[in-house]
């Protein structure tokens, strides 16, 4: 998958701007993570990951916005099942965060 970047993001700090980061996992104790980008509500991060879905009937990805001074506040969370056709590429309206993701079956 990759995580291409954001737009408009909710400002998290007082003073400045966010330090915003990405972090993507399917399963908890297997989480990515993009560059933080500094002091910028629109961060591109062009950044691929490998994650391994087990049963994409039942698991879903996990997309989170975090800003780097206050990471136990989300700028943003996204739930995508892997169940839905349209998770192969998505637009997150409600902040413009675009990713990309590729599925691909194992040779089991």
């Amino acid at each position: 998958m990759a995580v291409v970047k954001a737009n408009d993001l909710k400002n998290m700090e007082m003073i400045g701007k966010s330090d915003p980061y990405a972090v993507v996992y399917i399963r908890p104790m297997f989480k990515v993570k993009t560059q933080v980008v500094d002091n910028n509500l629109n961060p591109v991060w062009n950044q691929t990951f490998d994650l391994i879905a087990e049963d994409k009937e039942t698991q879903s990805l996990i997309l989170e916005v975090l800003n780097l001074s206050y990471p136990s506040s989300f700028c943003s969370c996204y739930i995508l099942p892997f169940s839905e056709q349209c998770l192969r590429s998505f637009l997150c309206t409600s902040y413009s965060i675009f990713c990309f993701v590729d599925i691909i079956d194992s040779l089991a």
